[in-house]
């Protein structure tokens, strides 16, 4: 295993056999990658693992608050039931506490599952660095403190507690290490399904005060922090202004830096983050100097392990120094092996030693070039056959579509047809399917539709305009009909009494204009009522206009936070794609290197036969140059017998 190979660099350095001592670290190399691999997926399963039970951890606590917030209520009551329901909230706080120790106690189970014996692996790789000082130095802080091997990469190696506020940084990965030694992401990134990460990156305001609460349940800190997400917007501003004034208070230090307000606009982020990591530096110091906290628990409530077992959490940073350590020494021994075999000094095993990991290595590459070869030509294939599939499906459609047809001489039918049997022709003898024909193909029948649709958007939007058109035209006639329907009437009005009053006597016409004065009072009369009612609905509509302002004012606040969400949304959508951008610039990369692999595999492949070729012609001559000196000794020994009897 990854022991032995250090072992053999570390024997092999010993006895100063470079070429065995750099395979040796080869080999680490390798076996060390292959653990980090595994890390990250112990890791990930632990997340998985514990996001459930820290949820119901928290959902639990919430029951146990507003439990007591119950129990409150109770005691200001005076009828006879008051002891039954105490007792009654009792069995229940009871119940849900055993709960919440059970969930704990799984919660700490999970932990030591996700944990892996190193056993002597640092020891050893650390006995074997005496040459890095550098590395080997940060390894071995790392292995006497293992909670410094949380931080990330860049961060003073010291404990939290001895943090100042200059050490903080602001960035999102640094912000999850440092927070990760008070409490645990799970609970909190188990409703939103999101890693901490990503809600660092663009992190809600109501998120901010989730961390803060949740530091609190795990230290103390801060004391008098209400973690509750207010409505009210200057509550939400008070509720951050506490929390800035108690992480100042407790560090002693001006943190003018910080503005409520970039909070809530979703402005500022690393700035949010520089707090965060402040609130943590000030909660180890509220710490007792004996307490040691414990993620997503209170203080000392970290199960200890055994000895030479570490959390997964911590196996990245000390594979990482780990990795440098054994990096640093292969440079040394690669140098001292180029000068050993610049002064000659190493042995025929050696080179062979060397020849040896060189071939495996070429092998491996070559390995790997045929075997994304083979992905390669299986895609192909497999992209053949739906192409086929699809080509066949088409052919299909087109002949039914032309029986169905009767009149089977439309053009853009016989192109098609003729376009699906040349291509089945061509798919049929794949040596003649050209590399690029299906695209051009393609190509041409897509340029085709996009002309189509743009005369197509053309005709739709001089027919929209027309529409309109038509529409103004037609509310205006109407209006015009209205006017010319009233003159109408009041002609016909006018008329109506003319001929009425024709023809009578001056008494006579009196009476009648007397009637007709009668119904145009009694008609003002209920013109006038009507003006009165509808005066009334109008009051009510402007009071009803005045509720519905208040409740618009009320909606625009509740509609700048939602803004403020589908902006933060938004980022995190340019954000993935930007992201996809860069996976398909990579993917273009990859393509690249394969290619050039392929190419790479092909001159390897006639190298070797060229060399297989040389190693045949090379036997043949040596066995000839062999029977050639046997023949020459034989002779030799020959005539040295034949020397003495010739004397």
């Amino acid at each position: 295993g990854f022991d032995e190979d250090v072992k053999l660099w570390g024997e092999s350095s010993e006895a100063a056999d470079w070429g065995l001592a750099a395979t040796g670290l080869n080999r680490s190399l390798l076996k060390l990658e292959k653990l980090r691999k595994a890390t990250d997926k112990l890791l990930q399963l632990e997340s998985l693992s514990l996001s459930s039970a820290s949820e119901m951890r928290s959902a639990v606590k919430g029951s146990l608050g507003e439990l007591d917030k119950f129990k409150e209520g109770i005691k200001d009551e005076h009828d006879g039931k008051q002891i039954e329901k105490a007792n009654a909230v009792e069995e229940v706080h009871r119940m849900l506490a055993l709960v919440l120790g059970q969930v704990q106690a799984k919660i700490d189970e999970l932990a030591q599952l996700a944990s892996v014996e190193m056993a002597q692996t640092p020891d050893f790789v650390l006995q074997f660095s005496q040459g890095v000082q550098e590395e080997a130095q940060a390894l071995q802080a790392m292995m006497a403190d293992p909670s410094l091997a949380a931080m990330p990469v860049g961060m003073p190696a010291k404990p939290l507690h001895e943090y100042g506020a200059e050490d903080v940084s602001d960035t999102p990965e640094t912000t999850e290490a440092l927070l990760g030694q008070l409490i645990r992401w799970e609970g909190l990134c188990a409703k939103s399904k999101k890693s901490p990460a990503d809600l660092l990156g663009r992190p809600p305001p109501k998120f901010l005060l989730d961390v803060a609460k949740e530091v609190k349940e795990a230290t103390g800190f801060p004391p008098n922090f209400a973690g509750d997400w207010p409505d009210a917007r200057e509550e939400k501003v008070a509720r951050l202004v506490s929390l800035v004034d108690a992480v100042s208070l407790e560090l002693g230090v001006e943190l003018d830096f910080f503005d409520p307000e970039n909070v809530l606009k979703g402005k500022e982020v690393p700035k949010t983050l520089r707090l965060l990591q402040l609130l943590g530096v000030a909660a180890a110091r509220h710490l007792p100097a004996d307490a040691v906290p414990g993620p997503g628990g209170a203080p000392g409530s970290a199960p200890a392990l055994p000895p030479g077992v570490m959390p997964a959490r911590q196996l990245p940073a000390i594979l990482h120094a780990m990795g440098r350590c054994i990096k640093a020494s292969k440079v040394q021994v690669d140098l001292l092996k180029a000068n050993a075999v610049a002064a000659g000094d190493m042995g025929a095993d050696a080179v062979f030693q060397e020849q040896l990991a060189e071939l495996e290595r070429q092998l491996e590459e070559a390995k790997s070039a045929r075997r994304k070869q083979e992905e390669a030509i299986a895609d192909a294939e497999r992209h053949l056959e739906e192409t086929r599939a699809e080509a066949k499906q088409v052919q299909t459609e087109c002949e039914l579509t032309a029986k169905e047809d009767a009149a089977g001489d439309d053009p853009e039918l016989l192109e098609l047809d003729r376009q699906v049997q040349l291509l089945t022709e061509k798919i049929s003898a794949p040596g003649s399917l050209a590399e690029d024909y299906v695209l051009d193909v393609l190509g041409q029948q897509i340029e085709e539709m996009a002309t189509q649709l743009e005369r197509d958007a053309s005709d739709v939007k001089a027919l929209n305009e027309r529409r309109e058109e038509l529409d103004d035209s037609i509310r205006e006639a109407d209006n015009v009909a209205r006017r010319l329907e009233a003159d109408i009437d009041r002609e016909n009005q006018r008329r109506e009494a003319d001929q009425e009053l024709l023809g009578q006597s001056p008494e006579e016409q009196r009476l009648i204009l007397e009637a007709h004065e009668q119904k145009l009072r009694t008609r003002a009369g209920t013109l006038e009522a009507q003006i009165g009612v509808m005066h009334i609905e109008s009051e009510d509509r402007k009071q009803a206009n005045a509720a519905l302002i208040s409740e618009s004012k009320e909606l625009a606040a509740m509609v700048e936070d939602v803004n403020l969400q589908i902006q933060i949304v938004t980022e995190e959508r340019d954000a993935l794609r930007e992201a996809e951008q860069q996976v398909w610039h990579e993917k273009t990369l990859v393509e690249e290197e394969v290619e050039n692999l392929q190419q790479g595999y092909i001159f390897l492949s006639e190298r070797l036969s060229s060399k297989d070729d040389e190693i045949q012609e090379l036997s043949e001559l040596l066995q000839q140059h062999q029977s050639e000196v046997a023949g020459l000794q034989k002779n030799g020994f020959d005539m040295s017998c034949s020397i003495p009897s010739l004397s």
